[in-house]
């Protein structure tokens, strides 16, 4: 087996990085105060299910806090896409749920990650959803 380069491969690695070309675009987050007006606008909740960040939630018998993740709404992986229109603010597990999938539109989106939190015994999804621009229509 060979990896970068036709290299042997180092079996005893401690971990592997992705090796990015030096013209290929790095994925990006938004600057600090774009960050703010993204989580005002979102009233400080996950795009996608509409709890709060840091609101305690259950998920597979487990309460745990939701977390801040910063989502490219059309996957960088497919766009490279790190314009300002192209973030929300996401908790971790929808982020997590959404991966690189792409939407037809806002509802689209909430409707499989909704589906995915209750296949995993959450009901608490789905409430409060923040009324944001549409990135995915435009």
């Amino acid at each position: 087996i060979k990896q970068c380069c036709d290299e042997p491969l180092n079996k005893d690695a401690k971990g592997f990085k992705r090796m990015v070309g030096a013209d290929e675009p790095r994925r990006k987050q938004p600057k600090k105060l774009e960050k703010e007006a993204i989580l005002l606008e979102q009233d400080y909740r996950c795009l996608y299910c509409g709890q709060r960040f840091g609101a305690l939630v259950q998920r597979k018998g487990k309460e745990f806090p939701l977390r801040l993740q910063w989502d490219h709404v059309l996957p960088f992986i497919h766009t490279h896409n790190n314009n300002l229109e192209n973030f929300a603010a996401s908790c971790h597990v929808c982020n997590y749920f959404k991966h690189d999938k792409i939407f037809t539109d806002l509802e689209e989106a909430r409707i499989y990650v909704t589906e995915r939190w209750q296949r995993t015994g959450s009901n608490q999804v789905g409430k409060n959803l923040p009324t944001v621009r549409n990135i995915l229509s435009d």
